[in-house]
């Protein structure tokens, strides 16, 4: 008989190594998830950043209208460092498109660009929005399971 005890004994001890194992698995996943979530919500910060300076720079461009040519207008050389010009043009504007490559653009085609910039932000924020709220689902299951 008391072979069959010790037997039983080890069915729980087996049992118990499991669970705790089981336990530990599902607390590293949470773990997981809680640093993914983290890196998500900086992208999305960022994202947010991003899109405030765009509505400032169409804001800007629509202001930027309203200046007369020969117009001294303060123009940034550095963070918070100006410098005092004479607009000689508001119709258009010297974009950068990529590879430190810079051309004349109108100010619509200017708008345009930038336009075409916050619809792809837009995109990006709604993407990681939704795996936010996919982790977020995950995590939440997974601490159902650990409670």
């Amino acid at each position: 008989m008391a072979h069959k005890h010790d037997d039983g004994n080890k069915s729980q001890h087996k049992h118990d190594d499991e669970a705790e194992r089981r336990l530990q698995q599902l607390y590293l996943e949470a773990q997981i998830i809680e640093q993914q979530l983290q890196v998500l919500q900086e992208h999305i910060q960022k994202i947010e950043q991003q899109m405030a300076d765009i509505a400032y720079v169409l804001e800007s461009l629509s202001d930027f209208r309203d200046l007369k040519p020969g117009q001294e207008i303060l123009v940034p050389f550095s963070s918070g460092i100006f410098v005092k010009a004479r607009l000689e043009d508001n119709q258009h504007f010297i974009v950068n498109v990529g590879s430190s490559v810079a051309v004349e653009k109108t100010a619509e085609e200017t708008k345009k660009i930038i336009l075409e910039q916050q619809e792809a932000l837009a995109e990006a924020q709604l993407k990681y929005a939704e795996q936010y709220n996919k982790f977020i689902e995950k995590f939440e299951s997974l601490e159902r399971d650990l409670s």
